[in-house]
């Protein structure tokens, strides 16, 4: 089964990019959510993330499914993003049919705070919950948001730490039949 992955919000510059390139009158929102679904982790950070599991870039898009619990960006919030927790609400209610009884790589402290994740990093765990009125299972981890911003990275070790978690990741969901 492909592998889930989950960011918090599309960038700035992928907003700005899909709406220069296309004109969004007359598009019901659903059009607009799908087409942005399409550039989740294509930018740097998926970027980023193919290289720390081996793999090209176009085979990273091809074995991951990818997502973000809002479908705009929300604008600054100090060094980094806004997170609104409303609307980060209605965005796992809208993951929740595409996550169920998959493995869930969730980007980031806020996009697993959304999903009721507060482990530690690149550890799995099996889940239950319940979002709106039904019970979702999966099993997520935790992984730096690799936006560069999270200290993290900084200590000595861990991007190889990272990356053997990713690279275990992608060859378990390449024997199950991606």
């Amino acid at each position: 089964m492909r592998l889930v992955v989950v960011g918090e919000s599309p960038n700035r510059a992928a907003e700005v990019l899909v709406s220069i390139r296309v004109d969004w009158k007359g598009w019901p929102d659903g059009k607009r959510i799908a087409v942005m679904r399409k550039l989740a982790g294509t930018g740097t950070c998926g970027q980023r993330l193919s290289e720390l599991a081996g793999v090209e870039f176009h085979e990273w898009l091809a074995l991951t499914d990818r997502y973000n619990v809002l479908d705009r960006w929300p604008g600054r919030d100090g060094k980094g993003d806004a997170f609104p927790k409303r609307d980060a609400a209605l965005g796992i209610l809208r993951l929740a049919p595409l996550i169920h009884s998959r493995r869930v790589v969730l980007l980031g402290k806020r996009a697993a705070g959304a999903f009721k994740f507060s482990d530690e990093y690149l550890r799995w765990d099996r889940r239950r919950i319940v979002i709106g009125f039904r019970q979702v299972h999966f099993e997520g981890a935790i992984f730096p948001h690799p936006s560069g911003i999270n200290r993290w990275w900084n200590v000595p070790g861990n991007e190889k730490r990272a990356a053997r978690f990713l690279r275990k990741a992608f060859l378990t969901a390449r024997s199950e039949g991606t």
